[in-house]
């Protein structure tokens, strides 16, 4: 850039100001900006699942109560799994079905709170480690039927595993000592 000889010097700093600014903006040419995208959010799962058949994980020794009709399978959140039943049965003989049938499978109830008023009952229970729960109350849909509320810890191999009722030893004895130690007679150095 060319300054005038007679400019005022404010008008030759300037200009030269501006020649500098020029060369910047030549060497620091701006690249275009990339754009992100984010990446889609995955479809929400749903909370069921495929199939209304009881899952293979299911305890047969926790009651179902007679023409009880699986109506929802949830997947295992953790260790525990929940399934939804609909029958047309009353609320106390549910109850009375529950408690003799949780005694007889071996279960041990910890805790029941009726509530006549809003015709529903828990009842938490367990047997060998496993936790349970099972609560009962009016339909949502149809009020005529009653849903059966069935929570359970899904059984762990590992606690399998762990049973001490049985042990098995890989050693028999007496026998031959593997490895014997220096002779007692030598000195050593």
């Amino acid at each position: 850039m060319r300054v005038n000889p007679g400019m005022s010097p404010i008008a030759k700093c300037c200009a030269a100001a501006l020649g500098l600014w020029g060369l910047i903006a030549w060497g620091c040419r701006a690249t275009p900006q990339q754009t992100v995208l984010a990446p889609k959010p995955a479809k929400p799962q749903s909370l069921e699942e495929p199939s209304r058949e009881l899952p293979g994980d299911f305890s047969h020794a926790i009651p179902i109560y007679p023409g009880a009709k699986v109506d929802s399978v949830r997947r295992p959140k953790g260790a525990m799994r929940e399934i939804f039943f609909t029958s047309d049965g009353k609320l106390d003989p549910m109850i009375e079905y529950y408690r003799a049938g949780l005694g007889k499978g071996g279960y041990q109830i910890t805790a029941t709170l009726k509530m006549a008023g809003r015709k529903t009952w828990s009842c938490d229970f367990h047997k060998g480690g496993q936790q349970a729960s099972v609560m009962i109350f009016p339909n949502e849909k149809d009020h005529s039927l009653m849903t059966i509320d069935l929570i359970y810890e899904i059984p762990s191999t590992a606690t399998a595993a762990a049973d001490p009722t049985h042990e098995d030893f890989d050693v028999i004895g007496p026998g031959e000592i593997a490895q014997s130690g220096p002779n007692q007679s030598e000195k050593r150095n």
